[in-house]
């Protein structure tokens, strides 16, 4: 896609953290102008069922 026709000019990036993205791509979009920004790390949920601490089970 070519902005310049539309006459915009991109300022940032925002991608994720995957390692197919080299650092050689961060170098060349710096070049043109345009600073990578990167999204956060993600956390996986975590799945236990925690239930109530202490809890008492009536007879």
């Amino acid at each position: 896609m070519d902005l310049e026709d539309a006459g915009c000019r991109v300022h940032y990036l925002i991608r994720d953290r995957d390692g197919k993205f080299p650092a050689l791509m961060d170098e060349i979009l710096a070049d043109a102008g345009i600073r990578t920004v990167l999204t956060g790390i993600r956390i996986p949920r975590d799945e236990r069922d925690h239930g109530a601490v202490g809890a008492v089970v009536p007879p």
